[in-house]
């Protein structure tokens, strides 16, 4: 879709903006839910610096439209990129094999 979107294609754009507003929203109430130190984001999608940069401009406009510049939630792309839920169904293995 993000490759759609750069080569000009109009639904392509609208529908990853709606993605973008829609995932930034969701981080937004968990930020102020729980208020973390940080999100990780994983999968193939925490590579794409297009989506990062969109998501977070758009809980920078939810958290200026709210009032809530005083939550500071550090959004970062997972180290394991596309690997991150199959780092987390091991470590998930482990921990219950070791019990």
């Amino acid at each position: 879709m993000f490759v759609r979107a750069t080569n000009g294609d109009e639904l392509a754009k609208y529908l990853i903006t709606q993605f973008c507003r829609y995932s930034a929203r969701g981080i937004y109430n968990l930020m102020i839910s729980f208020d973390p130190d940080k999100i990780i984001i994983g999968g193939a999608i925490s590579s794409n610096s297009l989506f990062i940069k969109k998501m977070k401009e758009g809980i920078e406009c939810l958290r200026t439209r709210t009032g809530a510049q005083r939550v500071e939630t550090e959004i970062l792309p997972s180290k394991f990129g596309n690997n991150a839920n199959l780092v987390g169904a091991v470590y998930n293995f482990m921990i219950k094999k070791a019990k």
